[in-house]
């Protein structure tokens, strides 16, 4: 990192014989600091992080100081002893944000997690879990969009349901000059992972979704886990998870013998949506859903880490396959992932959402989709770039006539804008690819941070017309 010291030896810095001083620890930590983003100063356009509130830092620090330990699932009566404090704090946050995504605290259990990669990973093994238990033996197929988090595919990948592997695409290689893999290698069996087409906005695509089922079918899969998405990580679009539901209570219904288990990805939209489509079916007010999750941390405005998974409590009784014995703890076993967790993140997200309140929160969703919708007009504005249409406060942008057009390195880390290799049409995942920029204004974004990325926008593409001409 630029300006940190480094050892004699040319790399980082090597355990000291002897202890620092506070003076020379605080001059490296500085340092490190800054070389980290200010979301004060600097724009920000790719990143779903935002300052924490201040009263949720001072829940945290309060917290931290003490070394709470809420290790084990508190909604379902397990806990250590000695942190009743921090532990009844968490059952509280569950059952707020439970709530919030339409469903009472005597129907869930769940747990604050380490955020969304944490939560995705453990309700793909609670489905699998849940699936090899009702259904006996045999494959699963696990069916999500193209364009759901990378987190999906890990899941998979740690659960020994699939293996992450991509095609080479030979075409795209040669126009970027670089190895590129767009195409997802799924298995023709229906086994393992899937990614699915969208809609021209990055929405799952429900009636592919269904007769990817029925071809599953045919080959002999009776499991399936689908993963839907409220508020993707490209565009921000929130996937239909009523059709979603309503294809799974058909297939159901023609095909008794076939299981589902379907999850839920709220990490970003989770803060979002319900403030701002308030009637809208999302989450658990799907009767299929099984699982949810969404992270405190983004939108919640609360501090790393804090994110939430939160499970059906009902006669599936899905806590009886998470955990594993422990012996020493009352409820004896550890319903978690992780294990120990941080109890000042549930102080932390306890003060922020008593603080906001549904009003407080639903006025940032607002003044965050209202920069979007700014930011949108004034995008189209210039003629040369393609958009998607954004739900909550996130969307892409392409350029519209030439395929292999790409930001400059220079302006990419001005404005830390986040580009990735999608699909032309950003519809079908075999498609070949071009670039789109994902786009997010957080609450720390005002209208005037709007006008000055906008601004700046203005300037690159004159640049890059100016290059090409």
């Amino acid at each position: 990192m630029r300006g940190l010291q480094t050892s004699r030896v040319g790399g980082l810095p090597s355990w000291p014989n002897d202890g620092l001083n506070k003076e020379q620890i605080m001059k490296t930590l500085n340092l490190a600091r800054d070389e980290n983003l200010n979301y004060d100063n600097e724009l920000t356009v790719s990143f779903p992080g935002t300052k924490p509130l201040p009263i949720s830092l001072e829940a945290f620090h309060m917290f931290a100081a003490e070394h709470a330990n809420n290790i084990c699932t508190h909604t379902s009566g397990e806990s250590e002893k000695g942190f009743k404090g921090t532990q009844i704090l968490e059952k509280i946050v569950i059952k707020m944000m439970a709530e919030l995504a339409g469903a009472r605290e005597d129907e869930v259990d769940g747990y604050i997690s380490s955020g969304g990669n944490e939560s995705n990973i453990w309700s793909m093994f609670l489905g699998r879990e849940y699936l090899n238990d009702t259904a006996g033996a045999g494959p699963i197929a696990i069916l999500t969009s193209h364009l759901a988090h990378y987190s999906i595919r890990k899941a998979a990948v740690i659960n020994g349901l699939a293996r992450d592997e991509w095609f080479t695409c030979q075409h795209c290689s040669e126009r970027f000059k670089e190895d590129v893999r767009h195409t997802y290698a799924a298995s023709k069996d229906y086994s393992g992972l899937h990614l699915l087409a969208t809609d021209r906005d990055g929405k799952l695509n429900v009636e592919h979704l269904r007769k990817t089922i029925l071809a599953a079918i045919k080959c002999g899969i009776r499991k399936f886990i689908i993963i839907a998405s409220e508020g993707n990580v490209m565009t921000g679009a929130i996937d239909e998870t009523a059709e979603i539901g309503a294809v799974i209570k058909s297939c159901q219904a023609e095909f008794p013998d076939i299981h589902f288990f379907l999850h839920v990805d709220s990490a970003f939209g989770g803060f979002v949506i319900p403030f701002l489509y308030p009637e809208k079916l999302f989450a658990f007010k799907v009767p299929q859903v099984c699982s949810y999750s969404v992270d405190p941390h983004k939108t919640g405005l609360t501090p790393y880490p804090a994110g939430t998974l939160i499970y059906r409590r009902d006669e599936r009784n899905f806590r009886k396959y998470l955990g594993v014995q422990m012996g020493y703890v009352p409820g004896e076993t550890d319903g978690t992932l992780c294990g120990s967790r941080p109890g000042a993140s549930a102080a932390a997200c306890y003060a922020a959402i008593q603080s906001l309140g549904l009003n407080g929160y639903r006025q940032i969703a607002e003044q965050c989709y209202d920069n979007t919708l700014y930011a949108t007009e004034q995008i189209g504005k210039l003629g040369s770039l393609t958009m998607t249409t954004p739900e909550i406060n996130q969307f892409a942008i392409s350029h519209a006539a030439d395929i292999n057009f790409q930001f400059s390195k220079e302006f990419e880390m001005k404005i830390k804008l986040s580009g990735h290799r999608l699909p032309i049409n950003i519809c079908s995942p075999r498609e070949h690819v071009k670039t789109w920029y994902k786009i997010i204004f957080m609450p720390h974004f005002t209208k005037t941070k709007v006008d000055q990325f906008i601004s700046l926008l203005k300037q690159e593409l004159a640049t890059a017309k100016k290059g090409r001409g």
